[in-house]
């Protein structure tokens, strides 16, 4: 926030004081005290309660002794000021003749017996009087005898009332109001705008940067973006849960749908195929054609587009998408991709999924509809309208690591997770239709 000049009396500054004239209760004010000096250019000449002019030096100035109307750099010599209280209603300067005196709270004026005294005002009219510069400031009078607030750093005279200090109007405080959720601390950027610096184990949400929310770990579940589930369109896409599987250094997590979201073949046409010219990761990524070896156009039907709103799909990294091997079988794995979505390797699901209770899926209703391959976990009997006899309706869920390829045989197939959680190396056929769909992806948040 920009800095306010600082000026005020203090009770060790060194202020001018020149008499002028008025009643001996200092009720009257004479404005014309005040014409001609510029006190240096260091500080604001006013009218006091007591019909005296002074000069309010500004912060680090005090009057100069040989010089009434100037305000010079404040200096080592000893102050005239030192155990002067004022009656407790008031501040004391010092007058062209070194002597201390005191500058009145409102309702009080200078003792005319004893200047460095402060007693209480008679019934006439002040106009400081109940100004209180909204307890941000001090009253003074100017030469037009009105009321005016000498305003405290940080603060500014109210454009519309002289006798109120406000908050700075051309540096609001950006921070004002933010909380950073409890974890953090607030500060302003050089663009002026709040971001939270937060506590150890939280971060900046990646949808307000005025907000601090828990570091995730591997096991939580995020809600991310929308996708259809329940089979009932009227009432809109239900929200995704991704399960954490990863986390890296930069503040990203790796995750993948904790339900089968969807039925898709590896690809649309049974031939050898990897993950590089699939359809699947066609239509995962919204690619176009010559990303496929069957040349489908998924850019306006695909599942990234449908999931995710952009500044959903902005948090999604774009990575790197190993082509890991199969460790059972010498099949050609094919090139490494860079892709926002992704569907896991065998080598990821023992890394991230060590167990095959971890493996286990859940379809969702709109994929039980769709076509998917469940069974009920224990008693091993197939769905019906999506509800599985013991609460489960666990579903075969499709890898990218090639399976067991056999030209010969006429055999191209893709690994695969089973009901149980274990996992097929020798895989399935490319283009069986009844292969549950688990993204992956890396994500900012």
């Amino acid at each position: 926030m920009k800095s306010s000049k600082l000026t005020f009396i203090s009770t060790f500054a060194a202020i001018l004081i020149v008499t002028a004239c008025g009643d001996d209760n200092g009720n009257s004010t004479d404005v014309s005290a005040c014409t001609e000096i510029t006190c240096g250019g260091h500080g604001k000449c006013a009218v006091t309660q007591d019909n005296i002019a002074v000069c309010i030096c500004d912060n680090g100035y005090h009057t100069d002794l040989s010089n009434a109307a100037n305000c010079v750099v404040d200096s080592e010599e000893p102050n005239v000021c030192k155990d002067i209280t004022c009656g407790g209603h008031g501040k004391c300067a010092v007058t062209l003749a070194g002597t201390a005196a005191c500058i009145c709270d409102n309702d009080y004026h200078t003792d005319p017996s004893n200047a460095a005294n402060c007693v209480v005002d008679s019934e006439e009219p002040n106009a400081c009087k109940d100004i209180t510069c909204g307890n941000h400031g001090k009253c003074a009078v100017t030469q037009e005898g009105t009321a005016v607030c000498i305003c405290d750093n940080g603060y500014q005279t109210d454009p519309e009332n002289a006798s109120n200090c406000v908050e700075d109007a051309e540096t609001p405080n950006a921070c004002k109001d933010i909380t950073c959720g409890g974890h953090g601390k607030c500060a302003v950027t050089q663009e002026g705008t709040a971001v939270c610096i937060c506590d150890y184990g939280y971060h900046t949400d990646p949808e307000n940067d005025a907000n601090c929310v828990k570091n995730y770990e591997v096991d939580d579940t995020i809600v991310f973006g929308h996708y259809e589930q329940d089979n009932d369109t009227t009432n809109g896409k239900e929200p995704i849960e991704w399960r954490v599987l990863g986390k890296n250094g930069f503040g990203q997590y790796l995750i993948i749908s904790e339900k089968v979201l969807d039925v898709m073949p590896y690809n649309m046409t049974y031939i050898p195929i990897t993950w590089e010219k699939s359809t699947i990761r066609s239509w995962l990524n919204g690619y176009g054609a010559s990303y496929n070896t069957v040349g489908n156009d998924y850019t306006s039907n695909n599942f990234i587009d449908t999931a995710f709103i952009a500044e959903e799909k902005a948090l999604i990294v774009t990575s790197s998408v190993p082509a890991h091997s199969n460790p059972n079988y010498n099949t050609d794995p094919g090139n490494a991709t860079t892709d926002k979505i992704f569907l896991l390797s065998i080598t990821e699901l023992a890394l991230y999924l060590a167990s095959d209770a971890k493996r286990q899926a859940d379809a969702t209703y709109y994929t039980v509809k769709k076509g998917v391959s469940v069974k009920g976990s224990d008693l091993n009997i197939e769905s019906k309208d999506g509800t599985c006899i013991d609460d489960h309706c666990y579903a075969l869920w499709g890898l990218r690591t090639p399976g067991y390829f056999v030209d010969d045989s006429d055999i191209y197939s893709v690994a695969y997770v089973d009901f149980d959680g274990s996992y097929n190396s020798g895989g399935c056929n490319v283009s069986r239709t009844d292969i549950g769909v688990r993204p992956a992806m890396w994500i900012q948040y």
